[in-house]
């Protein structure tokens, strides 16, 4: 069974894989900051990475014991922020950080970072309640009651002619009209 508290069930959920790439971090004077290069850049577009040719590399760790070429450093654009870490030579491991770049407003009506993964786990699981947590479920009650609408009013609404199947399955068939 998964358990919440076990990293690797967490990972499972949620394995953020990362980006391998080879090759400067920057076009510019000094290869590991500034303007993201344009090979980089092309890595991070083909991963679905929202950056733009202008998004900025950064050195941003100090340490008296290591060079700065081995030190993690940090992509940032206008909708995303990665972190880059040297494994050895020119080769690196990009990851995605989850930063939110929008306003409490935005954030509030869609929020920037949902792992259906994660929710897929407790819907079909029952972890701390009796039910099993539905996102969609809990999504479709909560327009309801903002918009002061019933949903079997709305069901019977939209309700057509004609008998049923045999069989209705799904979430529809354990959930009742009222």
């Amino acid at each position: 069974m998964f358990d919440l508290h076990r990293t690797s069930d967490l990972l499972a959920i949620a394995p953020d894989p990362g980006v391998v790439f080879t090759g400067v971090l920057s076009d510019g004077p000094d290869p590991l900051t500034g303007k993201v290069s344009n090979a980089l850049f092309t890595a991070l577009s083909a991963a679905n990475i929202p950056i733009t040719d202008q998004a900025l590399v950064f050195h941003t760790e100090t340490s008296s014991a290591l060079s700065s070429a081995t030190l993690p450093h940090y992509l940032r654009d206008k909708e995303a922020v990665c972190k880059v870490i040297n494994t050895g030579g020119n080769n690196y491991l990009i990851k995605r950080l989850r930063q939110t770049l929008s306003s409490a407003e935005e954030l509030a009506a869609a929020p920037a970072y949902v792992n259906q993964d994660a929710y897929d786990e407790l819907r079909d699981n029952s972890f701390a309640f009796t039910l099993p947590f539905d996102l969609n479920h809990t999504e479709a009650k909560a327009y309801f009651s903002r918009f002061d609408v019933d949903r079997y009013v709305l069901m019977s609404d939209f309700q057509t002619g004609g008998a049923p199947p045999d069989e209705v399955t799904g979430p529809a068939a354990e959930v009742p009209l009222r």
